[in-house]
């Protein structure tokens, strides 16, 4: 008997030491935490890491990549200075809702698969993590979304479940220009509109 018990304890502390090995499988970030972390230290990065801090979208990222594949769409800091200041100030601060800027950051990655260049260049849409059609086409073998972003970079960060391709423009939901345009730049009907890259 005392035997049987010595035997029971035993295997009760061994399942309790490699308890904690078992928890961290279960919810093991370190795929997410990577991507992040190569967006962070990627020398042309740094305006879409902080758009993705600002709006939220950073933990959604994240988690995504935690759950399966996905592949990224990652305006390069040049994008960001062809904004206007005004709608960038605009987006970036309390004067316009945070919804917004939450949409376009969503618009920049799809949950559906972990795509090379060469496997986005095989599509005709691609479905974004908000809900949103991305068109793509290959023009003169350049891969071009919505018919004006063209991936810059392609593979520019790889991992085995992400691909971050970098473009030469911010993607912007067409559901949302006319929003921006109220919030951002209220005036007349007759005030032109932003173009799709803001």
């Amino acid at each position: 008997m005392a035997a049987a018990v010595s035997v029971a304890t035993a295997t009760l502390a061994i399942l309790l030491l490699l308890a904690p090995f078992y928890v961290a499988a279960e919810v093991d970030t370190s795929a997410g935490d990577a991507l992040i972390s190569a967006i962070t230290n990627h020398c042309c990065l740094k305006k879409f890491y902080y758009a993705l801090q600002i709006s939220r979208v950073e933990s959604r990222l994240r988690d995504s990549v935690n759950q399966g594949p996905i592949t990224v769409f990652a305006p390069t800091d040049d994008s960001f200075m062809k904004l206007d200041p005004e709608l960038w100030r605009c987006a970036t601060t309390g004067q316009g809702p945070l919804d917004v800027l939450s949409q376009i950051m969503l618009y920049h990655f799809v949950t559906s698969g972990n795509f090379t260049a060469a496997e986005v260049a095989t599509k005709t849409q691609l479905t974004s993590a908000s809900g949103m059609p991305i068109d793509v086409k290959d023009v003169n073998g350049n891969v071009v979304l919505e018919g004006y972003a063209a991936i810059t970079g392609p593979d520019a960060l790889t991992s085995p479940n992400a691909t971050v391709h970098l473009i030469g423009e911010l993607l912007v939901p067409e559901t949302i220009v006319s929003t921006i345009q109220n919030v951002c730049r209220p005036g007349p009907a007759s005030a032109s509109l932003p173009s799709p890259g803001l």
